[in-house]
């Protein structure tokens, strides 16, 4: 089991290098197709709305179908998406890979977190689901850093290769260790009107969904626009890189506590308080563009994101063992939330760069999160007073 386990946790590991790397050669991407910024941003939204779409079906699927040939279907496709970069000749061909990166993650990730949820046992589930964010926060150190330095010496295309060779070495391991009885019976899955009607009555799966949000924007924003600010200041991709992983590090020191101590950190309050934070950090982007505060921001809200990265799914996890119901098409919403934020995201981040200016667009963020840690400390206070003796176990 313990192999299957390490096969499951790197084939996340592999897909979050693929993600984080991209944020690295995007403006290496941008110059080599001649995309304008609105261009560069239309592309990156490809992934968000394929997960918008995919994502539900994808999450009943897993119900239905089991996790495990729905994560090995997802690396297949994942290896398709790199492919895709690699031979990219402008805007619409990266879009498509784009898309295909998005259907792959609305496999990957939720039929990952199943599978893990139905290896090990039901004690020690929240820890393993709170381990996933440390174990991609990995992935995110290694991807900005390898991609970047590879872009700078020979170009973008190799390092989307390379992704595609660790994709390659990752689903044959998986392959190798997955066991067939690792794999759950089809079950049953609650229709879509039941798992929308449970996201307004359960305030865990609200709050999770909620936590997705704040996570998504703040993430696709900030990793979008902070290293175009950084390279039109002259900052190498390499550098870049190495911002970004400096970032990933702190990602995953700060989820592995969090991870260490899921049963107490689980829970709505400490997800209001890390979107606080997050709100908090924004403002200096608001005032200044120098590539200090850009880089100071860009680190160190990593640290807030480990925090709501790491609960997240778990916060899902436990609201659907409390309802009754199967998590796949819990996480399938979740997914589908990350791909609908990512292109808001992308798309108004973007747009109001070209257009009143990048300290708008992070007024913009920064209001919206404060929302957020609102909403979350006031569902936190609710389920305190409904379920104040409530087991921590997804």
């Amino acid at each position: 089991m313990r192999l299957n386990l390490a096969a499951v946790y790197l084939v996340l590991a592999v897909e979050a290098f693929f993600f984080s790397a991209f944020f690295a050669v995007a403006p290496e991407v941008k110059d080599m197709l001649e995309l304008s910024t609105f261009e560069i941003g239309v592309s990156l939204t490809g992934l968000g709305v394929a997960m918008a779409l995919f994502a539900l079906p994808a999450g009943f699927l897993i119900d239905r179908g089991g996790p495990r040939r729905l994560t090995i279907i997802g690396s297949l496709v994942l290896l398709a998406s790199a492919i895709g970069h690699a031979v990219a000749v402008d805007v619409w061909s990266l879009l498509g890979a784009r898309m295909l990166l998005g259907i792959a993650a609305t496999f990957v990730l939720p039929a990952g977190y199943t599978w893990l949820r139905d290896l090990v046992p039901t004690e020690r589930r929240s820890m393993a689901l709170s381990t996933v964010m440390p174990i991609i926060g990995v992935g995110s150190i290694v991807g900005p850093v390898a991609a970047g330095a590879i872009a700078d010496a020979t170009g973008a295309r190799v390092a989307f290769w390379v992704i595609a060779g660790l994709i390659v070495a990752s689903t044959l391991l998986l392959l190798a260790t997955a066991r067939p009885g690792a794999d759950h019976e089809p079950e049953p899955a609650a229709p879509p009107r039941a798992v929308l009607s449970l996201l307004r009555t359960e305030p865990l799966l609200l709050g999770g969904c909620v936590t997705v949000i704040v996570a998504t924007l703040s993430e696709s924003v900030v990793n979008f626009l902070v290293p175009l600010q950084l390279d039109g200041q002259g900052v190498s991709a390499t550098t870049i890189g190495v911002y970004l992983a400096v970032g990933s590090i702190l990602f995953v020191l700060v989820g592995g506590v969090v991870a260490r101590l899921a049963d107490r950190t689980v829970d709505l309050l400490v997800s209001g308080i890390a979107t606080l934070v997050i709100a908090l950090l924004l403002v200096p982007l608001i005032a200044s563009d120098t590539v200090g505060v850009l880089v100071s921001v860009l680190i160190l809200r990593m640290g807030a994101l480990g925090v709501l990265w790491t609960i997240a799914f778990p916060l899902g996890g436990l609201g659907a063992t409390r309802a009754g119901m199967a998590s796949g098409a819990i996480f399938g919403v979740f997914m589908a939330t990350i791909g609908v934020c990512s292109v808001v995201g992308t798309l108004a981040g973007g747009a109001l760069a070209d257009g009143p200016g990048f300290s708008t667009a992070y007024l913009a963020l920064t209001a919206a999160c404060a929302l957020a840690a609102l909403a979350l400390l006031r569902l936190a206070q609710r389920e305190t007073s409904t379920q104040p003796s409530t087991t921590r176990v997804s």
